[in-house]
């Protein structure tokens, strides 16, 4: 019971709100996240679009095909990535997943190819309607560290550029 309070009194002065579930399986059921697809949840709070497409995915495709859906979410350090995490290894979906704790809009997601680090294009990218009042300018970030995907999900294929934009190679 301690955890939830805590959850409460902190998550709100942060400006986090959680996607209610019902909103993030209508979300699942529109972007409709099949087997060797790579997902993105950008805020990923404690998981719920991703679970939801998870859920999706193992209902039109079966569990046994569903374990194709390749997710990554990235959350800003603190308590809820963890419990996004946790939310993961429950649904048995921690071989094909990572959570990131990090900021979306500063930090690319990369995978090395051979020697390089090249940004990854997500198939489907979850995010929810924005609930806070306030808004968010993208604009005067500055790049952070790229977040690297882990080797333990690199035998899964993933999108490349076709054209490869010279912003597109972070160097090693």
């Amino acid at each position: 019971m301690r955890f939830v309070e805590y959850g409460r009194s902190t998550r709100r002065g942060r400006g986090e709100f959680y996607t209610p579930y019902d909103l993030a399986k209508l979300i699942a059921q529109i972007t409709c996240p099949k087997p060797g697809d790579w997902l993105l949840e950008p805020a990923a709070g404690a998981g719920a679009l991703m679970l939801a497409s998870l859920e999706a995915c193992r209902e039109q495709h079966g569990v046994e095909a569903a374990h194709g859906l390749t997710m990554v979410g990235i959350e800003l350090p603190g308590m809820s990535a963890l419990v996004c995490r946790m939310n993961l290894v429950l649904a048995g979906a921690a071989q094909q997943s990572v959570v990131f704790a990090g900021n979306a809009l500063k930090q690319p997601v990369c995978a090395w190819d051979g020697d390089t680090l090249r940004t990854i294009n997500f198939d489907v990218v979850a995010a929810n309607p924005p609930f806070g009042a306030g808004t968010v300018n993208a604009r005067g970030f500055e790049p952070g560290e790229p977040l690297v995907i882990p080797r333990r999900l690199h035998n899964r294929p993933y999108s490349r550029p076709t054209e490869t934009p010279a912003d597109t190679e972070i160097a090693a």
